[in-house]
Formats: C-alpha cells, sequence, structure tokens
C-alpha cells in the first residue's frame, strides 16, 4: 500500500511527520522547564521562607526565655513595666511569625505540627502571666519555683514542638527536590521514544522504497 504512494507524496508524508514529532518535543521541553521554574520558584519563595519562619520562632521563644529572668530579677516596678512592655511585644512577634508560617506550610502534617507548637505556646502564655503576677505580688519564691519548673518544662516542650516544625519542613524540601530531580528523566524518556519513532518511521520509509 505504501509503494503505490507517489514518492514525493511518501516524503512530505515522512516530514511531516517528523515535523509534527519535533514540535511535540519542543512543546514538552517548554513545557518541563515551567515546571522545573514553578518547583524552583516554590522552593525559594516557599519551602525556604518556611524555615526562616521557622528559625524566627526560635529566636523569639529564646528572647522570652531570656526576659522571664529578667522578669523575675527585676529590682524595681519601674523596670518591671519596661520589661513587660518588651515582653509584650515578644508575645506579639511570635505570633507574627507563627501566622506568617501557617501560610507558607502545605496542610497536612506540617500544619498539624504548627497547630501543635501553637497549643505548647498558649500553654507557656499562662504560665508566663503566672510568672508576672507572682512577680508583681512579691512572691519570689513562687515566682523563682515557677521558672525553674513548670515554665523551663514548657520551654523543653515548646522547642521540641518547633523542632518538629522544622522537621516537616526538611521533609517538604527532600519532597521538593526529588520532584525538580523527576523532571529531567521525564523529558528524556520522551526524547528517547521519540527518537525511536523517528527511527522507526524512516526504517519504514527505507523499506517502502
Amino acid at each position: 500500500m505504501i509503494r503505490s504512494i507517489k514518492l514525493g507524496m511518501r516524503s512530505a508524508f515522512a516530514f511531516g511527520l517528523v515535523a509534527l514529532l519535533t514540535l511535540v518535543l519542543g512543546l514538552n521541553a517548554i513545557l518541563q522547564m515551567e515546571r522545573v521554574e514553578s518547583i524552583t520558584g516554590q522552593l525559594v519563595t516557599t519551602d525556604f521562607s518556611a524555615a526562616n519562619e521557622a528559625g524566627n520562632l526560635r529566636r523569639d521563644l529564646m528572647a522570652l526565655i531570656i526576659q522571664s529572668h529578667r522578669i523575675r530579677t527585676s529590682e524595681n516596678a519601674t523596670e518591671l513595666r519596661e520589661l513587660l512592655t518588651e515582653a509584650e511585644v515578644l508575645v506579639r512577634h511570635y505570633q507574627r511569625d507563627s501566622q506568617a508560617l501557617s501560610a507558607l506550610l502545605p496542610d497536612g502534617p506540617s500544619q498539624a505540627a504548627l497547630r501543635s507548637a501553637e497549643q505548647q505556646f498558649q500553654q507557656y502564655q499562662q504560665s508566663f502571666q503566672q510568672l508576672v503576677q507572682h512577680v508583681q505580688a512579691g512572691r519570689s519564691a513562687e515566682a523563682r519555683q515557677l521558672q525553674t519548673g513548670t515554665l523551663r518544662q514548657q520551654d523543653d516542650d515548646l522547642m521540641v514542638a518547633i523542632d518538629a516544625v522544622v522537621e516537616q519542613i526538611r521533609t517538604n524540601v527532600a519532597a521538593t527536590g526529588q520532584d525538580v530531580e523527576r523532571v529531567p528523566d521525564q523529558a528524556q524518556l520522551l526524547l528517547g521514544l521519540g527518537l525511536v519513532i523517528v527511527l522507526l518511521l524512516s526504517a519504514l520509509f527505507c523499506l517502502a522504497l
């Protein structure tokens, strides 16, 4: 049947198929490049930003821990008022950074880990307020006991919760990296398939001569 077609028609048909295949491969290459750009953008703007915000949570917590010691050892009412004002700012910073991190994390284990950290922080705030009340009432022994007992344990628990969030972020980064690595493999597979089709068409055309 192929031999009955004129040589010019066969040549045009074969050239058309090769041109179509080249067009398909070119479009696929463009799509794969856009996909790599999208994944890389997610890695930079989302995953790395999330890691940075998680670092900010650690920084805020450490600042609050230091502030609690300064509040407990404050020497007069004026100094205490200034320290409490600074503590309120630190709490707002932590809450702001936590909200910013929540906006960056995908639904799933990452958000669950962050919610756990937020619950730990609420408990920490309650104990922090109790510490302030003890200091304001002049109950230094109770304030010391609270800080070295409950607050210290909550410090550790909250840091562990933040570490769990960081670990989930690392998992997300690793998954994104694997997506980037798979894109070239898929492109190479399609290119190889295209070359095989070209060779088969060329062989078929030669046999038809």
